[in-house]
């Protein structure tokens, strides 16, 4: 990074390179219940992060403040990351599937003043490993605040009181973002090592100097699309994400839509996964294809009982062995060869920010000529 670069924070570079990007795609989302996509360009996106961070502002977010984010692969989540460090605060990042006892100790640890999540069951969780570290946090739910607490915001109300403020209040917003400096802590990731839990807070330097950009072999142009199936608990995941969207990448989220119709509608040329999602998005497309509830009978074939058995504990290597066989079923069925089509006719790789590849959606990518990148 040059000594320009170096001297930026988040905020601001993302700023930046949103506003350079001006007419470029660079966000796919869901806009209505039936999972019809719309795109924002990278105009567009800059004004809603925008509104997003005036609107946090506005209800008392700002600098060295904490923000956890407990929320699925959704648009909500990255916009809200992006949002929060132009105003200076601290995101947090805990590391998906951890066990209650260092899920709780990461709270207690973490002190979020915030916490974004998608629903009121995320919330309940949470209170279970740490009701404390709930109680006095200010909560933001994706998915409609409800009537539980003053303290308890809806997202899209935020945004919307952000529209409203932003002629009075980016000007100000324009300077919070060019003092933050970049030594400023901007992230804090939890992480499970054998029984310990692992903490690591980054810098905005940082994080700006792991801003590098996809290998050139990926032929990623700007404007190629990411579909992204995998939370931001993870730091690789997080970065990621971060790196696509700095390099002109466009991101596709499903918010909690059925992720093949909004592949078939954003038709990405790289999904960005966890090992275990991948499991779940090929079970998608293999009932997308057999959507026949006879053919399933009959066929008995799909990832969604892979993963099931991969959750029995007591004989996983079995169970393993014993689904590699239904990999000649799927090619029979020429699920391979129909597996680009279905995600949207354009996937040229795939990127595993986590875990190992199933021995099937290793042999299936494979025949369908999709590259995966394991980390």
């Amino acid at each position: 990074m040059d000594t320009a670069q170096n001297k930026m924070n988040l905020g601001r570079a993302f700023w930046e390179r949103l506003r350079a990007g001006d007419q470029r795609p660079a966000l796919h989302k869901p806009i209505d219940p039936q999972g019809n996509v719309g795109m924002l360009n990278a105009k567009q996106l800059q004004a809603r992060l925008i509104e997003i961070a005036i609107g946090l502002q506005a209800k008392g977010l700002g600098p060295r403040q904490r923000l956890l984010l407990a929320c699925p692969q959704r648009s909500e989540a990255t916009l809200t990351a992006l949002a929060a460090w132009m105003l200076g605060a601290v995101t947090i990042h805990i590391e998906p599937d951890m066990a209650p006892e260092l899920l709780g100790n990461a709270l207690e640890r973490a002190k979020p003043a915030w916490i974004l999540a998608d629903s009121f069951k995320t919330i309940a969780a949470l209170e279970l490993a740490s009701d404390t570290a709930v109680q006095n946090a200010t909560l933001i739910l994706t998915q409609g605040a409800g009537d539980a607490s003053a303290r308890t915001l809806d997202f899209g109300a935020i945004a919307e009181e952000g529209r409203k403020l932003r002629a009075v209040k980016v000007k100000e917003l324009g300077k919070l973002i060019f003092s933050v400096p970049p030594e400023a802590h901007a992230m804090i990731v939890y992480w499970k090592q054998g029984d310990q839990l692992q903490a690591a807070a980054l810098d905005h330097a940082e994080v700006l100097a792991a801003m590098i950009p996809a290998p050139a072999s990926w032929n990623l142009k700007p404007g190629a699309v990411a579909l992204v199936e995998t939370g931001l608990g993870d730091r690789a995941a997080m970065l990621a994400v971060l790196r696509l969207l700095y390099h002109g990448a466009a991101l596709a989220f499903a918010n909690g839509h059925n992720n093949i119709t909004i592949a078939q509608g954003a038709r990405p040329n790289l999904i960005v996964i966890n090992a275990r999602a991948l499991d779940l998005l090929l079970d998608n497309a293999d009932k997308h294809l057999n959507a026949s509830p006879d053919v399933r009978a009959k066929l008995k074939q799909g990832l969604g009982w892979l993963v099931s058995q991969r959750g029995d504990n007591n004989n996983p290597d079995d169970a393993l062995g014993e689904v590699a066989n239904t990999v000649d079923g799927w090619l029979e069925r020429k699920l391979a060869d129909e597996l680009v089509a279905v995600l949207g006719g354009r996937l040229e790789r795939v990127w595993v920010v986590a875990g190992r590849l199933s021995p099937d959606a290793e042999v299936l990518l494979r025949t369908a000529e999709v590259p995966a990148h394991v980390d």
